[in-house]
């Protein structure tokens, strides 16, 4: 039993609104194929009837009424005639034909059928002709059974009677079957939706034939629904993280303020307490403003305000200001810049992406290392390396490097949260900006893509 809202959906409503514009108009277009279909038909009646006359007329002109009386006796010697025929001289007796005497009728008419002729169904058969007074002043009247016109009468309007009735049958049946797949659709996105407002993030709507306009919003909800899993799996890790890499500070400081509470005796000791707390604290605050920066950058909507931006002059000021930085920790920092290149984007988190990967590569390439920036144009793209020959990241750790808070193990000693690459790809993700991590042999190589 089909459902009672089946009725009541926006599909089946359509399909009702279409199948009776269809037939109104099939009605309009029945009504004149019928009209016309009637006058045909009539006309090929009455002008058999004329001709009849004509024959009758000829031979009476050709050999006088003694002809004439013959070819009706002729016409009307076969039982099987459906022809009408009467001819009768001035007076009004009758000459010849199958038809009783009458009075003269000069106009188109219609008479009953005689009941000698034995018909099982006379109130179908009707004869319908005309009388013509012929020159000597006898009556003729030609006639026809008109029940072959009736018949086909009636069975073209049964014909479109049952087109009509065939069309709306097949529509409501076609608006039963569309409503009934799009409720069917329609359950199916509402039961992952209730799924998901459950917390069961596995759910998708199934999808059957992409290509299809009901499956490509499939797709489209099943994509929303896998970057909203993903945000929240990466909420669930930035929490678990966040956790973890500050409950280590948070512990030490409140060890060190304890310690002092304790055993700190003179104005020194505390203010030296005090001293480690501030840092501990101004560390943790870094921590937070990173990310709090990585937050409203991944929902940023700056992306209408970018202007063109000269990245090789700010490739080259970068490498002006890191210079002396590399240089005290024992690195050679070079650069390799085409002149003139400009890209769309935000300035300044452009500098802040290219700082946080110079700083990544002083910080992390070990001593004595070479760093190199270096800006090209390749295939119509615009590229950028930041290369080192220090440590590397292996393969296997490249894939998670981006992740907040991870850090490689030979990194764990050297000062950071693991905050810097996430802040260089959700810079990289606003811009659009493809970044990979390669093998420098030795070293890191960071490659940068603009977009064409």
């Amino acid at each position: 039993m089909l459902p009672a809202r089946l009725f009541r959906t926006e599909s089946f409503r359509l399909t009702v609104l279409l199948a009776g514009l269809f037939v109104i108009s099939s009605l309009v277009l029945a009504g004149a194929m019928f009209w016309v279909t009637e006058r045909a038909l009539t006309a090929d009646f009455a002008s058999s009837v004329q001709g009849n006359i004509a024959a009758v007329e000829e031979a009476f002109r050709n050999e006088g009424l003694p002809e004439a009386v013959e070819i009706v006796r002729q016409l009307t010697s076969t039982p099987a005639a459906t022809d009408y025929y009467l001819l009768q001289d001035a007076a009004g007796a009758k000459l010849a034909g199958n038809l009783p005497a009458m009075a003269p009728i000069f106009a188109r008419t219609e008479l009953p059928i005689p009941d000698a002729t034995g018909r099982r169904e006379p109130e179908e058969h009707v004869i319908v002709g005309e009388g013509k007074r012929l020159p000597d002043g006898s009556y003729l009247f030609v006639g026809a059974d008109s029940f072959e016109l009736i018949e086909a009468r009636e069975h073209t309007l049964a014909a479109f009677v049952l087109i009509t009735g065939t069309t709306i049958a097949l529509a409501l049946l076609g608006g039963l079957a569309l409503s009934n797949r799009v409720l069917k659709r329609t359950d199916a996105i509402i039961d992952v939706c209730r799924a998901i407002a459950a917390d069961r993030w596995d759910q998708r709507v199934p999808v059957q034939n992409a290509s299809r306009e009901s499956d490509l919003l499939a797709v489209t909800i099943n994509g929303m629904l896998d970057r909203l899993t993903a945000l929240m799996e990466n909420l669930r890790q930035v929490s678990t993280d966040i956790a973890h890499d500050l409950r280590t500070p948070l512990t030490h400081m409140r060890q060190r303020l304890e310690r002092a509470q304790i055993e700190a005796r003179t104005t020194e000791e505390y203010s030296h307490a005090i001293e480690r707390a501030l840092a501990d604290s101004d560390e943790l605050l870094r921590v937070f403003s990173s990310l709090l920066s990585l937050s409203q950058i991944e929902a940023s909507k700056r992306a209408a305000s970018f202007g063109e931006v000269d990245l090789s002059a700010l490739l080259a000021h970068l490498a002006e200001v890191y210079r002396p930085v590399a240089d005290d920790q024992g690195h050679k920092l070079e650069t390799d810049l085409v002149p003139d290149v400009a890209v769309r984007g935000d300035r300044a988190l452009l500098m802040q992406m290219f700082a946080n990967l110079i700083e990544n590569a002083i910080r992390h390439a070990g001593t004595r290392a070479r760093l190199m920036v270096a800006l090209g144009i390749t295939r119509n793209a615009i590229v950028v390396e930041v290369c080192d020959t220090g440590r590397g990241i292996s393969p296997a750790d490249r894939k998670r490097a981006f992740d907040r808070f991870w850090r490689a193990e030979a990194s764990r000693s050297s000062p950071g949260h693991g905050l810097g690459l996430s802040l260089v790809k959700a810079i990289a993700d606003l811009h659009r900006i493809d970044v990979t991590l390669l093998d420098n042999g030795p070293g890191l190589k960071v490659h940068i893509q603009f977009p064409p």
